[in-house]
């Protein structure tokens, strides 16, 4: 747009800033406004405030006021802490024109008394609250109108983004008489958040942006940047121009200035690129407009024929049975498999290799011997050794079996695993009455007196040790020995 010119949104908001700021009219647009809507009023028996008296009345009769009243209502839109009257009204104060009382209800339409209805007062910052003030008078043209009724409340309401959205609220204020009314707060056009901000979108030489729906922040388009997004960001900041190609910036687009020998959107072609020798390996180099291609030998690849082919890298073989050759590949099959591509699996158990009647089950490529119990090994050729856990007890002696093995006790001991000690002094073996003492492996005599041997066998002779007088015959006991006397001797 040239500087000179202004659409017509622009110029009806320069207007009202014009209007709102130097001129300070109240009911145009400079942030927001509050409309107050009447809807009806109400005054019984047609009084004044001054002791119920009567408006107009030259006579009353039964005190019935015999005359109309004739209401001017003044509208006050004040600080919410100012004074309960309407002498003071930060935002504006609107007086309605006369209407004449044909009865004690009067409902209200779009004009009171030649003043409009609603009655809007507009606000550069929503304050948060206000105070509505609403003072009623009967009009005298002789005299000082007389003062009829005051009903007061507060707004309180967040303002809506417009007019159109803004919701209305119903209020009856009653005291004396009765007042209806409706209100709505709402931000004018262009205006945002509290109806402070203020934001046009723009597409020219004030600036590139849209405005945040909530807020009323600037939003840069694509490509603008700075406080009024009328500064072009540099696409020349990380741009892509190589080999010493110089950036030119434009708008969301940068264009490279190349050096001699260099060419291409970015610099990127070297025209003597092919000079320098850059495919490898025999590899011939094409120069094309924007780069070089290099056509490689068979088992060479890459950008510059740096990388060996794996010929394997993709082939029929299976089981891992590929061999690279120099200019393909085989399949050359490992032990179990067969077929021209390896896949065909050997049955291993056709020759019957596991021994000692163990099952054979043939896998991929291999076989598994499943061993009966007491045979191991690969091909269970191996006799389990029971014996080396060393299951007899007590110093028997193990043979092994097949499956199984066999305990040789030693004396004294008895069962399987030779766990059980013998109890010898069931059989009674110790002699003449001599006590048998039972142990691990054996026994023991405690012979009584008179006896010696392991098994107090012995009896010792005491006609050896002691002996009978004047020829008396001996004879020997267990532990004792008696005499017997020749018939002359005695005791």
């Amino acid at each position: 747009m040239s500087p000179l010119k202004m659409d017509r949104f622009s110029m009806m908001l320069w207007t009202t800033l014009v209007a709102c700021v130097i001129l300070h009219i109240p009911t145009i647009q400079c942030g927001g406004a509050v409309e107050v809507y009447l809807n009806s009023f109400k005054n019984a028996g047609g009084k004044v405030a001054d002791n119920d008296g009567c408006c107009d009345a030259l006579f009353s009769l039964n005190f019935l006021c015999a005359g109309a009243c004739d209401y001017v209502f003044i509208v006050c839109l004040d600080d919410r802490n100012g004074p309960s009257s309407t002498s003071s009204c930060e935002y504006g104060s609107i007086q309605t024109g006369e209407i004449a009382d044909t009865n004690t209800i009067n409902t209200f339409n779009s004009s009171i008394g030649g003043t409009d209805n609603p009655m809007v007062f507009s606000f550069s910052k929503w304050p948060g609250s206000m105070k509505l003030k609403v003072r009623v008078e009967d009009f005298d043209f002789l005299k000082t109108n007389d003062f009829i009724s005051f009903h007061q409340t507060f707004i309180e309401q967040t303002p809506s983004r417009s007019r159109s959205t803004a919701g209305e609220k119903n209020v009856t204020l009653n005291n004396r008489t009765s007042l209806s009314l409706t209100f709505k707060v709402y931000c004018d056009l262009a205006y945002y958040g509290d109806c402070s901000v203020f934001c046009q979108p723009k597409d020219d030489y004030r600036g590139h942006y849209t405005c945040h729906n909530k807020t009323g922040e600037k939003l840069c388009t694509a490509g603008w940047t700075g406080q009024d997004c009328d500064s072009s960001v540099d696409d020349c900041i990380d741009n892509g121009c190589r080999n010493g190609g110089t950036c030119i910036d434009g708008h969301m687009s940068y264009t490279c200035r190349c050096p001699e020998r260099y060419t291409g959107s970015r610099c990127g072609q070297d025209l003597q690129a092919c000079s320098v020798s850059p495919c490898k390996n025999n590899g011939i180099c094409t120069n094309f407009t924007s780069s070089i291609s290099c056509t490689c030998p068979v088992q060479w690849t890459g950008l510059h024929c740096t990388e060996e082919v794996d010929f394997c890298e993709k082939n029929l073989c299976q089981n891992s049975a590929c061999v690279a050759l120099e200019t393909t590949y085989s399949c050359s099959c490992n032990s179990g498999w067969t077929g021209q591509y390896c896949d065909v699996d050997i049955d291993e158990c056709q020759n019957n290799p596991c021994n000692n009647n163990a099952t054979c089950v043939d896998n991929a490529g291999s076989f598994t011997c499943m061993c009966i119990e007491g045979f191991h090994g690969r091909f269970c050729e191996t006799n389990k050794d029971e014996c080396s856990s060393l299951p007899c007890m007590n110093n028997g002696t193990c043979t092994d079996l097949i499956n199984d093995f066999q305990c040789q006790c030693s004396c004294g001991f008895t069962g399987t695993l030779c766990e059980n000690d013998v109890d010898e002094c069931t059989s009674s073996p110790c002699k003449h009455g001599s006590m048998c003492e039972n142990h691990d492996g054996g026994f023991n005599c405690r012979c009584v007196n008179g006896t010696v041997g392991d098994l107090c066998e012995e009896n010792i002779n005491e006609c050896e040790s002691y002996g009978c007088q004047n020829g008396g015959t001996c004879m020997d006991g267990i532990g004792m020995f008696e005499c017997a006397c020749a018939d002359e001797f005695t005791g």
